[in-house]
């Protein structure tokens, strides 16, 4: 099995954990768009 399919299984395909990764994965992005507006306004 991928590793992939191996976090899955060990998640038990909890959309809590789902909502955890994103806002993870989702923060750093928003961030730094923000910054590249706040530097193209300037």
């Amino acid at each position: 099995a991928t590793l992939w399919g191996r976090m899955m299984k060990s998640m038990n395909y909890k959309p809590g954990w789902w909502a955890v990764y994103f806002i993870y994965c989702a923060v750093p992005i928003v961030l730094y768009i923000s910054y590249l507006i706040k530097r193209a306004r300037e």
